[in-house]
């Protein structure tokens, strides 16, 4: 396949790099430290890096999605909101400017995919992470959004689960009295040992493969769901998909 992959310097997305070009994938690489940078939150910039894979293949079959930050930390109302925002864009904005810019290119005759990232906060509150867990709530609503309106991708969103990579590194950094000491015990924990990544590693290898064809618009834990689940959702609207819950009378 022909794979572009956002965000391939670092964490999760070079473990996906290495895995994919390792397995004999076609991998064009984007990031702001690639010999072709890409900063995500300027359309143009990435619109221009579309054009760019067109000067080497003539589409692409796959789009991945990796770059992130969890930016901005602390209380709410605390909360610097030039910061704040930052993280919006990069999470959020940067999300969309791909999707638009790289699903021009995408191969009109093989069913296309695209794979993006959630994180912690994306399904549920998380305090002290409220630029986060925003966007990568909105995020995953994108993705549903934009899978009701084309049929000729799948497109779905990831939570991979706490791995260890060098985000960790900003909420060590910011410390408990910024994040709580809930959420800084968590990311030592996390910094010790993580999940182990070859979950997300396999679910992304399965979201690209066509036994996943049809599954798309869906939030998908590597580390909690199971494949045969995945694909029984194809029949279930709102499976794997942030919902409001009510308590049968």
């Amino acid at each position: 396949m022909r794979i572009v992959i956002v965000g391939s310097t670092s964490g999760i997305g070079k473990m996906i790099t290495e895995r994919l070009s390792a397995q004999g994938h076609w991998v064009f690489e984007f990031s702001r430290t690639t010999q072709v940078s890409c900063n995500v939150t300027n359309y143009e910039e990435v619109s221009e890096c579309a054009r760019t894979v067109l000067d080497i293949w003539d589409g692409a079959d796959a789009l991945i999605i990796c770059a992130g930050t969890q930016g901005e930390l602390g209380s709410t109302y605390k909360t610097n909101p030039e910061n704040w925002k930052e993280t919006i864009d990069i999470n959020l904005i940067g999300t969309y400017n791909c999707i638009k810019a790289f699903y021009q290119i995408m191969n009109p005759v093989k069913r296309g995919k695209i794979i993006c990232f959630a994180g912690g906060g994306a399904a549920y509150g998380r305090p002290y992470f409220s630029a986060y867990a925003a966007a990568k709530a909105a995020t995953v609503r994108l993705i549903e959004t934009f899978a009701m309106e084309v049929n000729d991708v799948d497109i779905n969103t990831i939570a991979p689960g706490a791995i260890k990579t060098n985000i960790i590194n900003e909420a060590l950094k910011a410390g408990p009295k910024v994040i709580g000491q809930v959420e800084y015990d968590k990311a030592i924990k996390q910094n010790e040992q993580g999940d182990d990544p070859e979950p997300a590693l396999k679910l992304v290898d399965w979201l690209l493969s066509e036994e996943s064809d049809g599954v798309t618009g869906r939030l998908l834990s590597a580390k909690w769901d199971d494949y045969k689940d995945i694909l029984a959702c194809k029949d279930k609207p709102d499976m794997f998909k942030l919902r409001r819950v009510v308590e049968d009378k």
